[in-house]
């Protein structure tokens, strides 16, 4: 079944459902689902292909520390 469909027939389940209470725990699921979504990621993806972006300059400047060299730094610590 496709997303559409499952939409549709999630939809048509849903307003056959006279239970408040079970309403509101199926409410809570689909807002506990869009917070863990958004704390994923914790950014919007506006913000997320910025900080790529500066990323990849710096690496293309030569801004970066290589792993061997990371790893002999870490060592004397």
């Amino acid at each position: 079944m496709d997303i559409v469909a499952e939409r549709s027939s999630l939809i048509k389940k849903l307003e056959q459902i006279n239970d408040e209470m079970l309403l509101k725990a199926i409410h809570e699921l689909i807002e506990q689902s869009q917070i863990q979504d958004n704390e994923y990621l914790g950014e919007t993806i506006e913000e997320y292909n910025r900080e790529l972006d500066a990323a990849k300059a710096r690496v293309e400047s030569g801004k970066f520390i290589r792993h061997e060299d990371l790893e002999k730094e870490s060592s004397q610590w």
